[in-house]
């Protein structure tokens, strides 16, 4: 999680075993936002919203005739995944 101000919440991941909805999460971190920027599939976040690119320096590298499976659509590795 980051603040990157601007009343603006940044949720790099959530480790939990079960998993909140994005509703318990924000007021329990204690962080006033009017925008929640998740940085990871929302599918179990109770999430009813739009989703938007992100428009930071994360680019994705696969070498041509790879076996890597090349994404259809939108597709980002968490920033924390660091090799």
């Amino acid at each position: 999680m980051s603040s990157t101000g601007g009343g603006t919440l940044r949720l790099l991941d959530v480790a939990a075993w079960r998993m909140p909805e994005l509703d318990r999460i924000v007021p329990a971190l204690g962080v006033p936002a009017h925008r929640v920027e998740v940085l990871f599939p929302p599918d179990r976040l109770g999430w009813d919203g739009v989703a938007a690119p992100y428009h930071g320096g994360c680019v994705l590298m696969v070498r041509p005739g790879s076996a890597a499976p090349v994404p259809a659509g939108p597709f980002m590795l968490s920033p924390i995944a660091e090799f």
